[in-house]
């Protein structure tokens, strides 16, 4: 399975070095002519090398450095996930019967939502907090908190979830205009911009198995720790789960099927990491 590569990118000189010197020297580390090199010590980013692991990446940006060049070590973006249509149906049953839309346009704006989500919103830490009665919880750092999301009697049992799980979520946003949603607390690191977050668990929703392994293998351990601290304690303080499938997953717990059926899916995508 995939794990997250990086690329070598530079940026032209670092200041005092001189572009003549430079060149020589890459011409030198390429082993190739000095015109094929001269590129890097422009301002204009060039990517040198592709597909590194970090360790990799980083030992060549340092040689690249000790030849007089600025650069970065970036990670690759990770290639969209795909929404699985088998999967989705078996999760929310409902987007696949139009004699409960009052239009297909409707059905299909929450279609479209859902997978735009999945390839393009923010991959979090989730965890299984209650396998017993099936209550994740999901981590959203742009508020620094989590959403509790409840699925039906059993459904973890058949899953093969144990306290513990881990599990990914993608997420998208509500802008805070609207006001922050009831359920949620936001912790000390709420960036402030966003009110309300669409959680979905990508591993009900992709059979893109080395898709989610890398997206996980990209969460540090302090995030999938602190998912579980704050899901257990919003658990104990009573905190009501929102239903889990891509329907309910937007709205509170206490607001009304009606309500959650009527909303347009949010719009609004974190995009800092894939």
């Amino acid at each position: 399975m995939p794990s997250a590569t990086y690329r070598v990118v530079t940026r032209g000189l670092q200041p005092g070095h001189s572009a003549d010197i430079a060149i020589e020297l890459l011409a030198r580390v390429f082993k190739c002519g000095k015109d094929q090199v001269t590129p890097m010590v422009d301002s204009t980013p060039v990517t040198v090398k592709r597909r590194l692991t970090v360790e990799a990446a980083t030992k060549y940006a340092q040689a690249l450095a000790r030849c007089g060049c600025l650069c970065d070590v970036e990670e690759e973006p990770l290639e969209p996930m795909t929404l699985s249509d088998e999967r989705l149906e078996r999760l929310q049953s409902k987007l696949f019967d139009m004699a409960r839309w009052a239009s297909q346009a409707d059905r299909d704006s929450w279609i479209d939502a859902i997978r735009e989500t999945l390839a393009r919103g923010a991959s979090r830490a989730a965890v299984v907090v209650d396998a017993a009665e099936s209550i994740v919880a999901c981590y959203t750092d742009e508020l620094d908190c989590v959403v509790l999301l409840r699925f039906d009697a059993g459904f973890g049992l058949v899953h093969g979830w144990q306290n513990g799980t881990r599990l990914l979520c993608v997420n998208s946003y509500v802008a805070r205009e609207q006001g922050i949603a009831p359920d949620l607390v936001p912790g000390p690191g709420d960036t402030g911009r966003w009110g309300n977050v669409w959680p979905l668990i990508a591993d009900l929703l992709t059979d893109d198995h080395a898709g989610l392994a890398a997206r996980k293998r990209a969460i540090v351990a302090a995030e999938w720790d602190r998912t579980g601290q704050l899901g257990r304690a919003r658990l104990a303080s009573a905190g009501v789960p929102r239903d889990g499938r891509p329907l309910g997953s937007r709205q509170p717990a206490q607001a009304s099927a009606a309500a959650t059926s009527a909303a347009p899916a949010p719009r609004r995508f974190s995009l800092r990491r894939p």
